[in-house]
């Protein structure tokens, strides 16, 4: 005979049985979340821990003045004959190599003066040229009528090399003198990337917590029996995956800034007067 005052067996309480299962899934399903959401707080993805992560900044800087037109000391003056007149050529800022352009495939880059090449823009360039001069100042003849120079200068004072085209009018009996202050680019670091930090531990750590995690949620499914094992290994494996991602930092982005320097040219009579 049943004592009415006897407490009631809990398999005959099927709602707590049931509100029991929803715990236990719920707490394997809370260090899951917490496993996976821990590398995407952190920040950066650990595939680009081994890189070097760049930012690159462009900085298109003011045109410079136009450089005065002075008197050049040349080795040789070439005396021009029937149908041709001397240019002499003078790079400010460097020690130029000067070729004539002959044909141009494609838009031209960096290009002062007149013609239909002229703008500025910076694009793809496929050209074929006849060395002038391999270092300015320098005097040569060229014919009547126009043509386009093609000027390039070795890396100095803290610019990258740089060519620039620039278009020139070829006129009977005047020589002409063509000043030209190259355009110019340089890449400068305002931050260098710092080194990332702890990434093996992070490696180990995250790969024992989650497979513990692997391990410990069909634990915790599967039976009763295992249910008390296969939590405690999902809540380690989560607590080692969190370590693991407080440990490790990405370090910073380099910040680097790209700057660009137009080119300027002045186009006078040769003695400039």
């Amino acid at each position: 005979m049943v004592n009415p005052s006897d407490p009631v067996p809990a398999r005959a309480l099927p709602g707590l049985d049931r509100a029991r299962r929803a715990s236990t899934h719920l707490l394997c399903a809370l260090p899951l979340v917490a496993a996976a959401c821990g590398p995407i707080l952190k920040g950066a993805p650990k595939s680009s821990a081994l890189l070097t992560v760049v930012h690159t900044t462009e900085e298109a800087l003011p045109k410079p003045a136009a450089p005065p037109a002075e008197m050049v000391s040349v080795g040789f003056v070439p005396s021009p004959t029937e149908g041709e007149s001397t240019v002499v050529v003078n790079v400010k800022d460097a020690e130029a190599k000067v070729s004539l352009v002959t044909s141009t495939k494609r838009a031209a880059v960096n290009v002062e003066g007149k013609g239909a090449v002229a703008g500025g823009a910076v694009q793809a360039v496929d050209l074929d040229t006849k060395l002038l001069c391999a270092r300015t100042p320098c005097a040569f003849l060229l014919p009547y009528g126009s043509a386009t120079l093609h000027l390039e200068a070795p890396p100095g004072d803290g610019w990258d090399s740089s060519t620039d085209l620039y278009d020139v009018d070829v006129v009977p009996q005047q020589a002409q003198l063509v000043t030209h202050l190259m355009s110019r680019t340089k890449t400068t670091t305002k931050r260098k990337a710092k080194e990332s930090k702890g990434l093996v531990a992070d490696i180990l750590l995250e790969s024992f917590g989650w497979t513990g995690i692997t391990v410990g949620v069909p634990l915790a499914l599967v039976s009763d029996d295992t249910r008390g094992a296969g939590i405690g290994l999902t809540v380690a494996g989560a607590l080692m995956v969190g370590l693991g991602v407080a440990l490790y930092d990405p370090g910073a982005t380099q910040e680097d800034v790209h700057s660009f320097r137009p080119s300027a040219t002045t186009m006078s009579p040769y003695p400039p007067r």
